[in-house]
């Protein structure tokens, strides 16, 4: 997004020439977003024991960066200990929720006001599952186990019922469920058993593969309930004589007793004793939580600072287990709202389905009575589901009415990982938050998840950014940028950066301190990486772009139907065909589409919203039968509804049946002509041409991988555009439709610069403009309606594509050799210049910061030392130069070069080559402007003097190279690096990093265009 973007947008040299009314606009802020705007950094406080100067100077270290906020999150070893008994401190003294905690949160409140930031707070230790409890206390999280015996029909039983089994559970990264406290009987069915066979299901361990699991098929017109006949325990009771045999299946509630971090050694209180899950189907949950907070935590001070600087109290995505999710009171809620009981469907609820992210069967075994019924599950197991994502609203709600009790909003990542319908859950929440590393970084299912944020108009769309699972301290800065620009690309606008690392000692901890995630995830953020100097630039462009983001109205052109219940990371359209032509699209699920702002005026779906021009089924099996009656009311008021392969004839759980729906999907059909059945998706984008449903941004022809944000701000008389190329270098000529009568802009985020675009033509509804667009680099534009339009650029040939503009005399062509420039005011003007030869930077000296632990080894400081390395004949990297390939840190490169031309007769561009990390540039020790990590050339001409001139060029590395070297020595709280990540540290060569390819200078003959 830098003024490099050649051929259509201009390369800006001088002041550019604006209206006055569009530099007054919202927009004046853009250099210098405020804090709102700002990325934030997860922050991860390791416990209660760091001093708390050393927290301030953390604070104070996020704040140096550009960051906007800091999310604090009392992390405890992500709630356990890896190879060892106790944890490194006594957190009954330094645990989540003790006086030392509370004091500590305070300070951090402190510093965030002292720094001018935000503070976001995570609700609970760890994830913030949970806090300090009385075990078996309501609002703690539940489950439903059972177990079950074979009776062979005739046989009289009279004995005791099954007791609950144990299940199969993921043990590891989530709290194991501790053993103890009572089973509390819910149920005893019986049933004859159909056949008891071995069969394969899809599991989501192992990337959706087939599991073998035992299948029992009950008649289901024999199941019985015998509950009322249990007495103390003991049943007495004879299955009819038939030759079948029975199943005798108990079910039985009880506490989970999985905690969300684990306590101290000897706790005297329960404070100590660490944080239990508390139940998520229902406001008993969120209100266990909320109460300890009040009591421990926010008292009068605290909630002073909160309305200072507090926004988000915050819960991370749900790790959580059971044999199956239970709440206190589930089967009268159900009956209740499901208008029957689920006690003879009990059996049912046991699916894999229902377990964390559909990993594993919790028995290794699923139950079904007769035929499925909807989408390979029974309607039961539909209702099941339902049931518990009302349950779940209730625990979102009352998080939402908290957090405005205290003056903030609540944030969270609703919906997935558990059974749950996370489209219906999204707009819930005050600030929805997704999260790159569970959504594979996957522009589709971000697209998922952001469409009913939108539709709601839930400006603030967060993500939980930056964590890969490869090794700390080997991510770059534009992969980190890159996972930006793709959420960005989806209409994610908030970036919470995953995550700063506290910087101090701690116990059992060698250099470069303290590792969250025990070097299995990226990153470890904090002055220790060598990028650190120059992630403000970074910082600076990701806040600029965020603010656009976050301004106005977002503006999509289709909504695509999706129902899944639960959630699965899969995506759901799986061609390119719309996008390649430009088409934006996001997905909405039933519930969604029966809000009240999902209405229909001329034609347009949501029209105060992202004003969907058309709404798609694409292989949809599924629609509640509301959604399907509402969709009547779309059609009459004229929105195209499109089917593709055939119609969503299944109801979700009882609700609605397949005839019903059916009946109602066929009278649209056959009333309305702009409904209709497409083969299969490949027709899809020729349709909507003949329905005149054209992108509002699109491409001249498909184009691989550029996608488009467009927001809307009425108040100003403002559009703006954001536009990623995902795909390879390639120039993509856009049509912007209905701007015809706006002045067009660049907004440039890595410098902060506004300017006139100079190259486009107009028809009366339409801006046409080509972007030479680099490899994941991004643009944006920004259209004023004006009746100022000024001469512009309507053509070239030959060797001119670029421009600048002077203030006081107009557009200069910047010709690299002869050409014919067309203007809008009908004038030509042919330039006839000869080439002007290209500087080769060569000879260049290097010194190299390098960043290593200190003499002490056991200690977390930092050291850098500085290497002479010499002059370099040829540039190459670090790991190719005898005795620097373990080094981390700096490179400091200088140079010098003649430059025999006046600056005011012609612009030179340097360009340095692809950046392995971050870079910044000084010429005669005068700083250029923020490079484009995507595309690194620059205009030096304004700092160049005829004769000799400096440069000086410094680059950085990420720690990598310097951890790889000592990873037999590395250690987080008294656990080895080797521990934990061996293989990828061992696997993985040191990486090259340096200035890699040669630094040209390109020069370019100035010529002024007649005004």
């Amino acid at each position: 997004m830098s003024a490099s973007l050649l051929y259509s947008i201009s390369f800006l040299l001088f002041s550019p020439v604006l209206s006055a009314n569009f530099t007054g606009s919202i927009l004046q802020a853009f250099a210098a977003p405020g804090s709102q705007y700002r990325p934030k950094f997860r922050y991860w406080l390791p416990d209660a024991s760091i001093p708390s100067d050393l927290l301030r100077r953390d604070i104070a270290s996020v704040s140096s960066v550009g960051a906007g906020g800091f999310e604090f999150l009392p992390f405890y070893l992500y709630g356990d200990v890896v190879g060892a008994a106790t944890p490194p401190n006594d957190w009954s003294t330094y645990g989540f929720g003790t006086p030392a905690f509370r004091d500590l949160f305070q300070v951090a409140l402190e510093a965030a006001k002292d720094n001018g930031i935000l503070f976001d707070f995570a609700v609970g230790a760890s994830q913030g599952q949970g806090v300090p409890s009385t075990p078996a206390t309501l609002g703690l999280a539940m489950e439903l186990r059972y177990g079950h015996d074979t009776i062979v029909g005739g046989e009289a039983f009279n004995g005791e019922i099954p007791k609950a089994a144990d299940f199969w559970y993921l043990s590891g990264f989530m709290g194991d469920l501790e053993p103890f406290g009572e089973d509390k009987l819910v149920a005893v069915l019986a049933g004859e058993i159909r056949s008891r066979d071995l069969v394969n299901i899809t599991i989501a361990a192992g990337a959706y593969s087939e599991f073998p699991i035992l299948e029992t098929v009950l008649q289901e017109s024999t199941v019985i309930d015998l509950t009322s006949e249990v007495v103390n325990g003991f049943l007495r009771w004879t299955p009819p004589e038939n030759g079948s045999s029975y199943a005798l299946i108990a079910f039985y509630e009880r506490y989970t007793n999985q905690r969300s971090c684990i306590g101290g050694v000897n706790p005297t209180d329960f404070v100590g004793n660490g944080s239990w899950t508390v139940d998520h189907f229902s406001a008993a949950g969120s209100r266990r939580i909320t109460d300890f907070l009040d009591q421990h935590l926010i008292y009068d001070e605290v909630k002073d600072l909160l309305g200072d600087v507090g926004e988000y109290s915050w819960e991370d995505s749900m790790e959580q287990q059971a044999a199956l999710f239970w709440t206190s009171g589930f089967l009268q809620k159900f009956e209740a709202a499901r208008g029957y009981s689920a006690i003879p469907y009990l059996p049912l609820f046991f699916n894999v389905s229902n377990q964390w992210g559909q990993e594993l069967p919790a028995y290794n075994e699923t139950w079904v009575y007769g035929q499925y019924d909807q989408d390979g599950k029974s309607v039961h197991l539909g209702d099941y589901q339902t049931t518990l994502n009302e349950g779940y609203q209730e625990y979102l709600q009352h998080f939402n009415e908290w957090a405005s009790s205290i003056g903030i909003k609540h944030s969270c990542q609703p919906g997935y990982n558990l059974p749950l319908n996370m489209l219906a859950d999204v707009p819930i929440t005050d600030v929805p938050e997704l999260e790159s590393l569970g959504f594979n970084d996957d522009i589709d299912l971000y697209r998922q998840f952001v469409g009913p944020a939108h539709l709601e108009q839930r400006n603030i769309i967060s993500s939980d950014v930056g964590a890969v699972k490869s090794g700390s301290y080997f991510q770059t800065v534009p992969a980190l940028l890159n996972l930006f620009k793709n959420s960005f690309a989806a209409g994610v606008n908030m970036m919470v950066i995953h995550g700063f690392s506290y910087k101090g000692e701690y116990p059992g901890t060698t250099w470069p301190g303290y590792t969250a995630f025990y070097y299995i995830y990226t990153e470890q953020w904090n002055e220790k990486q060598p990028a650190w100097r120059h992630l403000k630039d970074s910082l600076d462009y990701t806040a600029r772009c965020q603010m656009i983001l976050q301004t106005g109205i977002p503006r999509v052109d289709l909504a695509l139907y999706l129902f899944q219940d639960p959630w699965l990371a899969k995506d759901a359209y799986l061609s390119d065909n719309l996008n390649a032509l430009g088409y934006t699209y996001e997905y909405l699920t039933s519930d969604n589409l029966l809000s009240p702002v999902a209405y229909v005026e001329s034609g347009i779906l949501a029209p105060d919203g992202p004003a969907y021009k058309a709404l798609i089924f694409s292989n949809q099996t599924q629609i509640s039968s509301h959604a399907a009656e509402k969709l009547h009311s779309f059609a009459s008021k004229g929105l195209p509804i499109l089917f593709i392969g055939s119609l969503p004839t299944n109801g979700i759980g009882t609700d609605g049946n397949s005839s019903f729906i059916f009946k109602s999907l066929t009278s649209l059909l056959s009333t309305y002509f702009q409904v209709q059945i497409l083969n299969d998706s490949s027709l899809l984008p020729a349709y909507l041409q003949t329905l005149m449903l054209n992108p509002r941004i699109s491409s001249r022809k498909a184009v691989p991988g550029v996608y488009t944000q467009w927001r809307l701000v009425t108040s100003a008389d403002l559009n703006m555009v954001f536009i990623l190329n995902r795909g390879p270098d390639q120039l993509v000529t856009f049509d912007f439709e209905g701007f015809g009568g706006s002045t067009p802009y660049v907004l440039d985020a890595w410098t902060g610069n506004i300017t006139s675009l100079i190259t486009y033509n107009v028809t009366n509804t339409c801006i046409s403009a080509t972007l030479d667009l680099k490899a994941n680099q991004t643009a944006i534009i920004a259209f004023h309606n004006s009746s100022d339009q000024p001469t512009h650029v309507i053509a070239t040939t030959g060797d001119i594509s670029r421009f600048s503009v002077n203030e006081g005399t107009g557009i200069i062509a910047l010709a690299s050799g002869p050409g014919i420039v067309s203007l809008s005011n009908g004038q030509t003007v042919a330039i006839d210049v000869q080439p002007i030869p290209s500087i080769n930077i060569g000879n260049w000296s290097l010194v190299l910061l390098s960043y290593h632990p200190s003499v002490n080894t056991s200690s977390t400081a930092n050291d850098v030392s500085t290497i002479e390395v010499g002059t370099l004949d040829i540039l190459k990297p670090w790991t190719e130069i005898p005795g620097l390939q373990h080094i981390s840190g700096v490179g400091i490169y200088t140079s010098s070069f003649n430059f025999s031309y006046s600056p005011s007769e012609v612009a030179a561009v340097i360009s340095f080559g692809s950046v392995s990390n971050t870079i910044r540039a000084w010429v005669n020790d005068q700083l250029l402007p923020p490079i484009d990590l995507a595309d690194s050339r620059a205009d030096m001409t304004q700092y160049l003097v005829h004769g000799l001139n400096t440069i000086r060029v410094e680059v950085s590395s990420t720690l990598f190279n310097a951890v790889k070297a000592r990873m037999n020595t590395s250690t987080t709280a008294y656990v080895p690096l080797t521990q934990t990540n061996a293989a990828f540290y061992e696997d993985i060569d040191y990486v090259p990093f340096g200035l890699l390819e040669p630094v040209k200078v390109s020069m370019m003959t100035r010529v002024q265009l007649p005004s």
